[in-house]
C-alpha cells in the first residue's frame, strides 16, 4: 500500500511540474501612462507602458507612432516635430494601448503675478540699463530681459521694445534703450518661459510697457526658437529688486526670494 502511495505521489509532483512548464506565454493586457496629451513644438517627454502576461517570458513593447513627422516615438521617448496630431501605439504580443498626441505652436498661459528686478549697466556697455522682468501664475513663469536708458533706475520707461540678438560680447552695443534681450543658448541668458514639464527660449518679439498710477500694463507677442508664439498682456504692479544694491546676488536668489524660478535651456 506505502508503495502504491509513494508510487501516485511522485506521479502527482511530475504532472505538476510538467503542467507548470507548459503554462502559454501570452500577453493579456497592455496600458499605456497617458491616453492623451497636449504637446508644444520641440517638447520632449516619455510615456510608459506596462504589460499583463502569462508565462515565464516579459513581453518585448514596440512603439509605433500614426504620423513621425508630427511626432516621433523611440522606446517612449515622445519629441513633437510640427503642429498636428499623431498616435503613439505601445504594441506587445497581440495586444496594443494608444495616446493620441496633438501638438500646437501656442503657448497659453495667463500671469498673476510680477518681479522686476534692476541691474544697472549690467552689460557695462555704458549705453543702457538692464531690467529682469518675471511674471508668474502657479505653474509658468516668463522671464523677459530689457534694456533701458540709462536715467531708468527703479521702473521700465513706457514705450515699445523690440528683441535683439547679439554677437557682439565685447561691448553689446545692440543692446541700446528699448530693446528685448533675445535667448542665447551660448551663454544660457536672455527672455525665455518654462514650467516644470517645458522651457523654451524666445529670438523674436515686441513688448509694450504703460504706467498708470503704479500699475503696468505690459502687453507681449513673443517667438520662441522652434515658432512658437506666446501673446498676453499683463496687468497689474510689479514688485521690485534693486540688484545693484545687493552683493553677489544672482537672479536665482531672488528668482527663489519670490516663488519664481530660473532654468537653463539647451537647444
Amino acid at each position: 500500500m506505502r508503495k502504491i502511495i509513494k508510487f501516485n505521489s511522485i506521479i502527482a509532483i511530475i504532472a505538476v511540474v510538467f503542467l507548470a512548464s507548459c503554462t502559454k506565454n501570452e500577453v493579456t493586457k497592455v496600458t499605456i501612462s497617458d491616453s492623451s496629451l497636449s504637446f508644444l513644438v520641440g517638447q520632449i517627454d516619455s510615456l510608459i507602458a506596462n504589460t499583463e502576461y502569462t508565462g515565464d517570458i516579459v513581453p518585448t513593447v514596440t512603439w509605433s507612432s500614426s504620423n513621425p513627422a508630427v511626432v516621433s516615438v523611440k522606446n517612449g521617448e515622445i519629441e513633437a516635430l510640427k503642429t498636428g496630431t499623431a498616435t503613439i501605439t505601445a504594441t506587445a504580443g497581440d495586444k496594443s494601448a494608444s495616446c493620441t498626441v496633438t501638438v500646437t505652436d501656442q503657448i497659453n498661459s495667463t500671469f498673476t503675478t510680477g518681479l522686476l528686478a534692476y541691474w544697472g549697466d549690467y552689460y557695462e556697455g555704458g549705453i543702457s540699463n538692464n531690467y529682469q522682468l518675471f511674471l508668474a501664475n502657479a505653474k509658468d513663469t516668463l522671464a523677459l530681459e530689457f534694456n533701458a536708458n540709462l536715467t531708468a533706475v527703479d521702473n521700465l520707461p513706457d514705450g515699445a521694445y523690440t528683441m535683439v540678438d547679439t554677437e557682439d560680447y565685447t561691448t553689446f552695443s545692440d543692446y541700446v534703450p528699448f530693446t528685448l534681450v533675445a535667448y542665447n543658448f551660448d551663454y544660457n541668458y536672455g527672455s525665455m518661459f518654462y514650467n516644470n514639464s517645458f522651457a523654451t527660449g524666445f529670438v523674436e518679439g515686441t513688448a509694450t510697457i504703460t504706467k498708470t498710477a503704479g500699475n503696468y500694463k505690459i502687453e507681449y507677442a513673443l517667438i520662441d526658437y522652434m515658432g512658437n508664439t506666446l501673446n498676453g498682456t499683463y496687468n497689474g504692479s510689479l514688485g521690485f529688486y534693486d540688484g545693484t544694491q545687493q552683493e553677489a546676488a544672482p537672479i536665482a536668489k531672488i528668482a527663489k526670494k519670490n516663488n519664481l524660478r530660473t532654468v537653463t535651456l539647451k537647444k
